[in-house]
């Protein structure tokens, strides 16, 4: 077997990704801190040199701590902003040494990892399709055997939620790791079953993050130097124009033909945005401060709202939090907390990793497929979650890391 590697532990992290998304998300966090640290070490220890850091990401993402750790002097909750600023530098430094690690592996390290990768996909989809078809129960039955019965259906169902999210970005870098260990047909045949299994296991944000993956992807193939320039376009315009799309957007509560088509989910992300939005004309240039989205309503602020009968076809309401936690948009939550400014770094971080990404990796199908990565992430980022919440930015950091690890061609 010969002495560890990196690419022994790149390897084994990927293998255990899915398995600890549907069964224990948080468990990403100290996942990605393991291997992190574990790669890192272990590349220091046989090469006596730490890897070079990705200069581009590292120095977009110390601005965005930097700019977190100033914002706790204007925050309207500066005890949130500094409790949640040392998970958040962690994280950053984690993410950052883990995608050092993974750009900067020898060929045989790279072949373990992609082995890591395409085994782990077979092991998690399979069990992604498993509670998928049981409707949960098989994740509830080793809920049940773990916690003696303490975890409900509930609880298991709400993983393989999580692990629907965190499959959709795994299906990137798996496709790249089946194409180099096997075939570009198996990556095919990989990747419509795996699809097959998250549209049937997820929700609406992910199954439209993995359509729209699925069309950068094609812009990727059939326009290989023009779609990253492409894609960095629409992004800043996103970015820049976020605060004013939710205005834009149908009022939920008004009866129009466009409102039936709406989901319930759908609907009350629209209220939410619209909220947002008041709230980042009121600071549009600093922000309320890092985090301060959990701050602005509690339980308290409750509020009855009435939606269009067309949504469900009948009377409905919903009794809420005008913001419950967070935005559910990455962008806008960036923007309600940090302002322009934030929006700026942010917009640094993302142009940081296109410009990467069209300048490092020169195979055009890893191209389309890791540019397919990044749109599925920044989409689902901006539908659900909070993007300071632990696990799913762990999983972001990670996932980059992996389809690092997959990316480029061995030597000859």
């Amino acid at each position: 077997m010969g002495k560890p590697h990196a690419g022994h532990v790149l390897g084994t992290a990927a293998c255990l990704t899915l398995p600890v998304a549907l069964f224990a998300p948080k468990g990403l966090a100290p996942l990605l801190a393991i291997a992190a640290l574990a790669a890192t070490a272990v590349m220091l220890w046989r090469r006596r040199a730490l890897p070079p850091l990705p200069r581009l990401l590292t120095g977009a993402l110390t601005a965005v701590a930097a700019l977190a750790a100033a914002s706790a002097s204007w925050s309207v909750a500066p005890e949130e902003s500094l409790r949640t600023l040392p998970g958040l530098v962690g994280t950053f430094v984690a993410g950052i040494l883990l995608i050092g690690v993974a750009r900067h592996l020898e060929d045989a390290e790279r072949r373990i990892a992609r082995g890591g990768l395409a085994w782990g996909g077979v092991l998690g989809f399979a069990l992604m399709g498993l509670d998928a078809a049981t409707h949960a129960e098989s994740s509830k039955a080793l809920f049940d055997l773990v916690a003696n019965g303490l975890l409900s259906l509930d609880k298991a169902h709400k993983s393989t939620l999580n692990v629907a999210t965190i499959g959709a970005l795994y299906l990137w870098p798996w496709a790249m790791a089946l194409r180099r260990r096997f075939s570009d047909r198996v990556a095919v045949l990989g990747v419509i079953g795996a699809a097959a299994i998250l549209f049937a296991a997820s929700a609406d944000a992910q199954a439209v993050a993995l359509i729209v993956g699925g069309v950068v992807f094609g812009l990727g193939t059939s326009l290989p130097r023009q779609a990253p320039g492409l894609l960095a376009l629409a992004m800043v315009a996103g970015v820049a124009g976020a605060p004013w799309i939710p205005e834009r957007l149908p009022d939920p509560s008004e009866s129009t033909p466009i409102v039936r088509y709406l989901t319930p989910s759908a609907a009350h992300r629209i209220v939410i945005w619209h909220t947002t939005a008041e709230h980042i004309a009121e600071k549009p240039v600093l922000g309320h401060g890092f985090d301060a989205s959990r701050a602005l309503y509690t339980e308290k602020d409750r509020v009855f709202y009435r939606y269009a009968d067309e949504i469900v076809g009948k009377p409905w309401m919903g009794f809420f939090e005008p913001i419950p936690l967070h935005p559910h948009n990455a962008v806008l939550q960036v923007w309600l907390e940090f302002g322009a400014v934030g929006a700026l770094a942010l917009a640094g971080v993302l142009l940081s990793v296109l410009w990467s990404l069209a300048r490092t990796v020169e195979d055009r199908a890893d191209r389309a497929l890791m540019l397919g990565l990044f749109t599925t992430g920044l989409a689902i980022a901006s539908l659900s979650y909070g993007i300071w919440q632990a696990w799913w930015l762990c999983a972001l950091l990670l996932l980059g890391g992996l389809a690092g690890a997959a990316v480029g061609r061995d030597s000859v």
